[in-house]
């Protein structure tokens, strides 16, 4: 978290990488994307660096020996060797992550260590619970960045995830790592390299993407650089994620009819966001920008949600009166953020959280919709009472 982060903040150098402790004790258990359990770190355990070399290519063993991952079609036709990896590209919603659970069911290998980079908060559990199960979980370690987290946070995942596989390796163990997913890892990049002044170049990414996903490929691919498919690998990725980069991006089902109906009633409409605020201005213009004029995203000029800067500047720039505001979310961020702003808040069932969540969070029953429809009258009934 670095609300409260700023000019005049001490810094300190530790004079070291950033490291984690890993043991056998981390098996059956989440860590956040800095590899505590519960925001503490582990008491006891080895220390490994997150940003580690890749090993001697000289050393690597020759791929020679199958990995069984448990699924027919795979161990079949694509077989697996121990060392080898291989890479899943498909749209949302056709199966991957549940391809991940079986996997980590059913492999061979000893352990299994899994990074979720940039998940929604809710996709999280239902990736513990259904996908991976009790099975899985007993003998796995996830590493997980939701997508409301820092895009710092969502950047070391992955290579904290890597140190740990690398721990359980060097114990002579087999390890299947997984991440989902790569594209979002190089998202968080972007955001980080925007934020620290880098140029954007192809498709709005900065040239550090182009830097950081070589290293974490190295770490994960036999042989590294020396590996033929080294570059094919990059390349590949690169050309997908070019094309792909927006495939996850878009409107949830009602809320483009929600908004026109807002907007024809005369509400002024305005985004507040803690995603990187470049972004946030080009998919607010992309999808919904006959409705909305207004947006602000994270940058150094006001503080992140659950400060309330970013409403109080949306309000300046739309001309209204916090009187006659209301903010609508879907976290309990966002209701923290009404709070600090003193305004009522309306949180929504179908986004980042669930009803469940929400309600624990202090979100009331008579303030909460479950659909896009059920806004307008909401909001219609809340200026009837005043």
């Amino acid at each position: 978290n670095v609300e409260g982060i700023g000019p005049g903040s001490s810094v300190e150098n530790t004079g070291a990488p950033l490291k984690i402790r890993v043991d056998a004790g981390l098996l059956g258990h989440t860590l956040d994307g800095l590899g505590r359990i519960d925001g503490q770190e582990p008491s006891t355990g080895a220390e490994y660096a997150v940003e580690a070399m890749p090993p001697d290519p000289m050393s690597r063993k020759i791929i020679d020996e199958v990995l069984p991952l448990g699924v027919k079609a795979v161990d079949g036709l694509i077989t697996v060797g121990k060392g080898q990896r291989i890479g899943i590209f498909a749209g949302s919603g056709v199966g991957k992550s549940t391809l991940m659970g079986m996997f980590a069911r059913n492999t061979r290998a000893d352990i299994n260590v899994i990074a979720l980079v940039g998940e929604r908060g809710r996709e999280v559990l239902e990736f513990v619970e259904k996908d991976l199960g009790e099975e899985g979980m007993a003998r796995s370690v996830l590493v997980v960045a939701t997508s409301d987290q820092p895009a710092m946070l969502r950047k070391k995942c992955p290579t904290v995830a890597t140190g740990i596989a690398e721990y359980f390796r060097d114990q002579g163990l087999d390890v299947l790592l997984m991440m989902d997913s790569l594209t979002r890892f190089a998202m968080a990049q972007r955001e980080v390299g925007l934020a620290v002044g880098e140029p954007p170049v192809a498709r709005g990414y900065t040239p550090s993407i182009y830097a950081e996903l070589p290293k974490l490929l190295e770490r994960s691919i036999p042989d590294g650089v020396a590996n033929p498919d080294y570059e094919a690998a990059l390349t590949a990725f690169k050309a997908h994620y070019a094309e792909h980069c927006e495939d996850k991006t878009g409107p949830y089902e009602g809320v483009p009819e929600m908004l026109a109906g807002l907007k024809e009633q005369g509400y002024h409409l305005a985004v507040v966001s803690n995603k990187f605020d470049g972004a946030v201005k080009k998919l607010c213009k992309k999808y919904f920008g006959e409705f909305i004029s207004v947006s602000i995203g994270e940058s150094e000029e006001v503080k992140r949600k659950p400060a309330p800067d970013t409403v109080y500047r949306a309000l300046r720039e739309l001309g209204c009166d916090a009187s006659h505001a209301v903010y609508v979310g879907d976290s309990e961020v966002d209701i923290q953020t009404a709070k600090n702003a003193s305004l009522p808040c309306i949180s929504v069932t179908w986004g980042f959280r669930t009803e469940e969540k929400l309600r624990d969070e202090g979100a009331p029953e008579h303030m909460m919709i479950r659909t896009p429809r059920e806004l307008v009258p909401l909001l219609a009934r809340l200026r009837e009472e005043g």
